[in-house]
């Protein structure tokens, strides 16, 4: 099966402050990703360059549900790929990750 590219751009949301799993449950439906997952997408994850903080909330309402489904780090970052995320973003979502595999629960 062909995998489906999918852009998740934060700066269609029109915002610097991603925050709050909530909002990040919002952006997944923007982002109308409910279809998506492992098999039959792959999806770049980005963020603006003027973007003040994006919280691991906010990043676990959007993938958490995928976090938790896949249960993999290395697996999680095949299907989300945030290489081209800047440095100073890119650490803190890798640890909420790590932490929602490793704790049952954590972040959902």
């Amino acid at each position: 099966m062909v995998k489906k590219n999918i852009t998740i751009d934060l700066k269609a949301l029109d915002g610097r402050v991603f925050v709050g799993r909530s909002n990040g449950q919002r952006a997944r439906e923007h982002f109308k990703l409910e279809n998506c997952n492992e098999e039959n997408c792959h999806i770049v994850f980005l963020i603006p360059k003027n973007t003040m903080s994006v919280n691991s909330s906010f990043f676990l309402g959007l993938f958490g549900v995928d976090v938790q489904r896949i249960g993999d780090f290395d697996l999680f970052f095949k299907y989300v790929d945030i290489s081209k995320v800047d440095e100073r973003f890119k650490k803190q979502l890798e640890i909420a990750v790590k932490r929602s595999i490793s704790h049952t629960g954590y972040g959902l």
